[in-house]
């Protein structure tokens, strides 16, 4: 054991830097994105990392619902990246987008998957990211700046623009609502381990 670790909340001491499989633990990871906030702390309300990856899981399970694929082995793969796509946040925390993607941060993306990988070994998530979990996140996003931010004081950019015609149907859609949104980290950590506990079959 190094000195390089950090406790978790089930009292594991993880080594972010040499992350082992065994100690991933699924609590853990419910328990910390229930914390964490999203757009770090900058929203109207308390949004967490939890409810943003419960949200991205149900827009993904009701698109694959739609073609009869929620049950089968290409739609379980599907929503277990869907819930998981931000857990190595729990090691590494929530960093901003302009921090994460700016020169010099490569050795900290390294690291942030290398733990996503560890994860996806433990849960079992076959393959890279999804590209239908990719465009539920970008399009999620684009819908929670629009809720939960302020007046935007310049473009975003023009890819993440172009998803603004989608938000709004995407919001209806999934009958959210300005005051359905901003769970308790009590509540989303309960929605988290709920959502884990059908795809993973698992309670640890």
């Amino acid at each position: 054991m190094s000195d390089n670790w950090q406790q978790t909340y089930t009292g594991v001491a993880f080594e972010p830097l040499h992350p082992r499989v065994d100690d991933v633990n699924l609590d853990d990871i419910a328990h910390a994105l229930s914390n964490l906030c999203r757009f770090t702390g900058h929203t109207r309300r308390f949004y967490s990392v939890a409810e943003h990856c419960c949200r991205v899981y149900d827009c993904v399970f009701d698109a694959l619902c739609d073609f009869g694929l929620a049950d089968s082995p290409f739609g379980v793969n599907v929503l277990r990246w869907a819930l998981l796509h931000d857990a190595a946040e729990v090691y590494v925390n929530d960093l901003a987008r302009p921090i994460k993607h700016a020169p010099g941060m490569e050795e900290y993306k390294a690291i942030e998957r290398r733990l996503l990988a560890t994860i996806s070994v433990r849960f079992r998530l076959n393959g890279g990211m999804p590209k239908e979990v990719i465009a539920a996140d970008n399009i999620l996003l684009m819908t929670e700046a629009r809720y939960l931010l302020g007046p935007k004081p310049q473009s975003w950019g023009d890819y993440l623009m172009s998803l603004t015609p989608l938000v709004l149907p995407w919001w209806e859609r999934w009958s959210w609502s300005p005051w359905r949104i901003g769970w308790s980290p009590r509540r989303a950590r309960r929605e988290f381990k709920r959502r884990a506990l059908r795809i993973l079959r698992e309670r640890h």
